[in-house]
Formats: C-alpha cells, sequence, structure tokens
C-alpha cells in the first residue's frame, strides 16, 4: 500500500495546486486563441519550442543532482554549493544561446514578424527556472515538494493577471505575452537569494563532493541534451513544415489533454528520493510496487477523462474551435491524447533511471532523437500532417515499450 498511502499523505494539496495550475495554462491558451487567432498563437508556441530546446540543450537539471546527493546524506553546504555553482554555469550558457539566437532569428522565416523585444523577454523565463533549480532540488529532498507546486502556482496565477491586465488595457501581441511570462518569475527571486546565501560560496567546498556532483551532472546534462532533440521537436516540425495555424491547433489540443497530467507529474519528484534510497539499499520490491499500482491507478484516471472531454468537444459549442472541420479536430485530439498516455505511463523512467544510472535515460533519449529525426521530420516533409498525427503515438509506444525492457532488465519486473 505504499503508493496509496503517499497519496493520502502528500498528494492531496499537490493535485490541487497541481490542476489549477494546468488549468490556467489551458485556459490561457484559449484567452490566446481568442485574443490573437490560431497563426499568431501558433508562432508563440513556435517561438516557446525553440527556447525551450535552447534551454534543454544547455540545462543539467540540478535539481536531480542536489536531490541525489541530499539523499545519500552528503554535507548540505557542499551540495547547495555545487548546484548554485553549477546553475550559475548554465544560466550563462544559456544567455549566450539566447543572444546568439537573438541576433539571428530574422533568417527564420516563419519568426521574421515577431517584435525583438519579445525575444529578450521570453528569454529571461528560462533564466530565473534555470537558477531556481537546487532551491527546487532541496524542497524534493526535504519531502516539500509541495511547496514547488504552490510556488510554480503562484507564478502561473501572477501570469494570468498579468494576461488580463493587458488585454483590457492594450492589444495582446507577442511582446505582451512575453512580458506576462518575464512578470511571473518574480515569485523566484526570494527564493534565489535565500539559496545562495544558504551555499555560502565565499567559502571553500569539499573537492570530493564537488567532483561527485559535476560527474553525475555532466550525465544528466548529456541526457538532456539528447532529450532537447525530442521535447518539442513535434511542434518545431509542425511549426516549420506544416504551418503555424495547424501548430495552434495542435498545442490547443495538448492543452486539453494537459490537466491529466497533474495527476502524473508529481510522482516523479515525490518518488526520486524513495527510489534513490531504496535502489542503494537493494529493496527492488518497493520501487516495483510503486510502478505497478500506479500503473493501474493512471490506467482508471486516464479513460475517465478521456471519455468526458471527448463528451465535451463533440457536444458543447466550444466556439474556440471555430475553422477547423470537427473530424480534423478529433484526429488530432486523439493522436495528442494517445501519445500523452504512452509518456504518462513513464513517469517513472527519469527517477528510476537517475537512481540506477542515468546513462540508461541517456541512451532512451537518444534512440527517440534519431526516431523523430530519421523517420517522423522526413516523412511529414514528403506526406503531410496525417500521417505525422498517426507516427506521433506510435513513437511513443516505442518509447514506453524501451523503458519496460530496461525495467525488466534492472529489476526483473515481470516475476
Amino acid at each position: 500500500m505504499i503508493l496509496f498511502k503517499k497519496l493520502k499523505d502528500k498528494l492531496g494539496s499537490i493535485y490541487f495546486y497541481s490542476a489549477l495550475t494546468s488549468l490556467i495554462g489551458a485556459f490561457l491558451s484559449f484567452l490566446y486563441v481568442k485574443s490573437a487567432g490560431y497563426e499568431e498563437f501558433g508562432l508563440f508556441v513556435l517561438l516557446m519550442s525553440l527556447i525551450g530546446v535552447m534551454l534543454d540543450i544547455v540545462s543539467s537539471r540540478t535539481s536531480e543532482g542536489v536531490t541525489y546527493f541530499s539523499k545519500l546524506n552528503h554535507g548540505r553546504k557542499d551540495v547547495i554549493f555545487s548546484g548554485c555553482t553549477f546553475d550559475i554555469i548554465i544560466t550563462v550558457a544559456f544567455f549566450f544561446v539566447v543572444g546568439v539566437f537573438y541576433f539571428n532569428y530574422h533568417q527564420l522565416d516563419a519568426l521574421s514578424n515577431i517584435e525583438s523585444d519579445a525575444i529578450l523577454l521570453y528569454g529571461l523565463y528560462p533564466l530565473t527556472r534555470i537558477l531556481f533549480g537546487t532551491t527546487q532540488g532541496l524542497l524534493i529532498a526535504d519531502g516539500r515538494y509541495n511547496d514547488v507546486i504552490i510556488i510554480n502556482f503562484i507564478s502561473s496565477l501572477i501570469r494570468l493577471l498579468s494576461t488580463f491586465f493587458i488585454i483590457y488595457s492594450t492589444k495582446l501581441n507577442h511582446t505582451g505575452i512575453a512580458l506576462t511570462y518575464a512578470i511571473s518569475t518574480i515569485v523566484f527571486i526570494p527564493l534565489l537569494i535565500r539559496t545562495l546565501y544558504l551555499s555560502q560560496f565565499w567559502c571553500f567546498s569539499s573537492r570530493k563532493i564537488v567532483r561527485g556532483f559535476f560527474s553525475y551532472s555532466i550525465k544528466t546534462f548529456l541526457s538532456s541534451l539528447v532529450k532537447s532533440g525530442n521535447k518539442k521537436i513535434d511542434n518545431l516540425i509542425i511549426g516549420f513544415f506544416i504551418g503555424p495555424a495547424f501548430l495552434g491547433l495542435y498545442e490547443l489540443c495538448k492543452k486539453i489533454v494537459l490537466p491529466i497530467t497533474f495527476l502524473v507529474n508529481p510522482l516523479s519528484n515525490i518518488y526520486f528520493p524513495a527510489f534513490v534510497t531504496n535502489y542503494a539499499s537493494g529493496n527492488f520490491e518497493k520501487i516495483k510496487n510503486v510502478i505497478k499500482k500506479s500503473s493501474f491507478y493512471i490506467l482508471t484516471m486516464q479513460l475517465i477523462y478521456a471519455f468526458i472531454t471527448f463528451l465535451a468537444i463533440t457536444y458543447l459549442p466550444i466556439g474556440i474551435f471555430d475553422g477547423y472541420e470537427f473530424d480534423e479536430i478529433i484526429f488530432v485530439y486523439l493522436s495528442v491524447l494517445i501519445s500523452f498516455s504512452f509518456i504518462q505511463h513513464t513517469w517513472w523512467c527519469r527517477p528510476f533511471s537517475n537512481s540506477v544510472d542515468p546513462k540508461l535515460s541517456l541512451y532512451v533519449n537518444l534512440l527517440m532523437t534519431l526516431g523523430y529525426l530519421c523517420i517522423v521530420l522526413p516523412l511529414t516533409a514528403y506526406y503531410g500532417k496525417d500521417l505525422f498525427l498517426i507516427l506521433i503515438p506510435l513513437l511513443n509506444l516505442f518509447l514506453y515499450l524501451c523503458w519496460y525492457v530496461l525495467l525488466n532488465r534492472k529489476l526483473n519486473f515481470v516475476h
């Protein structure tokens, strides 16, 4: 009963705030479409996807390293020092990457009409999220993931209120949307200052722990680097090879499906510390029980949510889909729903990999990237959106099967 005991003890408020954050994100997407149209919303998604890939390229997921070394009872000050140092290095690298993009983005025809101010403002949002990595890792290690969820909820709420203000005071364009993202980062600033103070970066730190932290973080960095090739590449393929308007519809269907992920997303961070300690102590049964019980729970909730959203799209007079045929909307929705379903059933993969061997995630992400680049991209460029909508769920099914094979090899899962 490990899973349900933890659900009772921890997940009540986490699910509440996660649900609100997801609903705010979905509502904001509807608002963007109504205010600016599918074409402009698609351009916004394309730009954010590009910036997201840039962030993944330089991201080392510092929070995972901080959680990992904290749970292994290494010196707290040394762990914080190492995390903050890595965060600062990543921030400088990301600032450089965004700078290169800023001076060259006009060469991309799809983005040539976006205001330069919007590029700079969009770039500010990930910077604070990078620096928040060490703070998030400490909170998760201390069992305070609820605080992380509340912080993200407050950030989303600030973005929602800022969007309302801009809509009622002026026209909502790319600069206005980017400004709401930049404003929403103010919630992270006090936490960043506190973490920097706790790091005591002016004092000498243990070289052994710093070297170990950097070695672990380099492995997760390589995984994130490869994952950057598939995390947002579906949006990039649609944006550049099909068109921003269809990307707007595709992203809107994602937002409809997204609220179900609030049931799954917290599990990865909550159980990561337990995976680390249980694997280190050889207690594999606890890890297997959590994964098995969560799979049934997730599948049940997915079926209920899929039924409700399908009825809503079919029978409710939702004007947000004006301009598209019903068959096309359902085709896109089902493709996104099936893809998300497979992804949600792999919630355990990242904490499992980081507890056992971070290179596992690297290998699987490399296979996914090759699948996108060698199969999905050329076939979509030649045959168009219909084949794309078929290939994406199949690729995510392949991802799920790969992880299942690795899980069975490491933990003898099927017995």
